[in-house]
């Protein structure tokens, strides 16, 4: 099996958000990925839903791809999400939080520091997990069977599995570390580590 090109697949994702329709019930098309852009960029709504279906219908190996490998195509299609939203953005201004203010102060630090214009280091840059202000998520295709927990396999693992089952007890949510940032007590420097 040859590479894929992780890029292409990236701009045939960007293609899939702008250009995907459907015919509305009065007949005109109706974009569903054009309205939730517009509302993630306004901060309306912070959960993307992407079919599988309409990927399928667009382009039927990528959504076989994203099927084999959930969690690599989870990342391509945030970051066509992420150089989307610019596009999607309307001329009045989001309402800040205190995420905005926090990267704000971050970048008006490291343009202090960097007074000489020496670019900074790619390990010391902000991963994009930290500026996103998004989550997506894949629905499944509508043709995929739905398994019980004793039938999951070693072969399911990075791949997107429906579960059929009934929650007899649930635990408390832990926290998740998506993100570790490293500063040196000397200079203050930064570094993180997805």
């Amino acid at each position: 099996m040859a590479p894929r090109d992780y890029d292409s697949e990236k701009e045939k994702a960007k293609r899939f958000f702008q250009e995907f329709y459907r015919d509305g019930p009065d007949g005109r098309k109706e974009f569903p990925y054009r309205e939730q852009l517009t509302a993630l960029a306004r901060r309306d709504q912070v959960a993307l839903w992407v079919s599988l279906d309409d990927v399928a219908e667009d382009e039927p190996e990528l959504a076989e791809a994203v099927v084999e490998n959930v969690r690599r195509y989870g990342r391509v299609f945030s970051d066509a999400v992420h150089e989307l939203l610019p596009q999607f953005g309307s001329a009045e201004a989001a309402p800040r939080d205190p995420l905005d203010v926090y990267l704000e102060h971050r970048l008006l630090l490291e343009q202090r520091g960097r007074a000489g214009g020496a670019p900074r280091s790619p390990q010391n840059q902000f991963p994009p997990e930290l500026l996103r202000r998004f989550e997506l998520y894949f629905r499944a295709p509508s043709c995929s069977k739905a398994v019980s927990p004793r039938e999951l396999r070693a072969g399911a693992i990075g791949s997107l599995v429906t579960v059929q089952g009934v929650v007899t007890r649930a635990s408390e949510v832990r926290p998740l570390l998506r993100v570790a940032t490293y500063s040196c007590d000397q200079c203050g420097a930064e570094t993180y580590q997805p």
